[in-house]
């Protein structure tokens, strides 16, 4: 993902993050919006720990204290998460993945697992290549919406 590039107070150069990115979920002429990400880079450290609480869940036999801390890790996560997205992406997360119960399973928590992935998964993807589409749109000179580059002869 490129960013900005900034100096700071001792000259190193720091890559900086877009503000936001613009996601695209469905065809353009279903909604004509599209739902906004506004913290790309922690939504995707936040997939990272979802991929790596679930390989523990999955290594073996987990300890009930491992099934309740790995369900109050996804409690966290899934607040988070819906405060990197918009309210239609965050409501949705909330639907696919409700919180679960005082006393919850192995079992219980590794559906759960499965549910975040699956959304986080799409969504990510989704993400990439929005991300993706934007640079080669920006490389080849073309204006957002439009298939063709900016007039340079002051024709319409």
């Amino acid at each position: 993902m490129t960013g900005r590039l900034r100096e700071d107070e001792n000259r190193r150069v720091t890559a900086q993050p877009p503000p936001h990115i613009t996601v695209l979920i469905g065809e353009s002429g279903e909604s004509g919006r599209g739902h906004r990400v506004t913290e790309p880079a922690r939504l995707m450290r936040i997939w990272k720990l979802l991929t790596a609480v679930n390989a523990e869940l999955h290594a073996g036999a987990v300890t009930h204290a491992g099934v309740l801390r790995a369900a109050r890790i996804l409690g966290r996560i899934r607040e988070d998460a819906t405060r990197c997205v918009s309210p239609p992406l965050a409501d949705e997360l909330r639907r696919l993945i409700p919180p679960l119960g005082e006393n919850p399973t192995a079992d219980d928590v590794r559906v759960a697992y499965a549910g975040a992935l699956g959304w986080f998964d799409s969504l990510l993807s989704a993400m990439l290549l929005q991300i993706a589409t934007q640079e080669g749109r920006a490389s080849l000179g073309l204006r957002p919406g439009r298939n063709t580059p900016p007039n340079r002869r002051g024709r319409p």
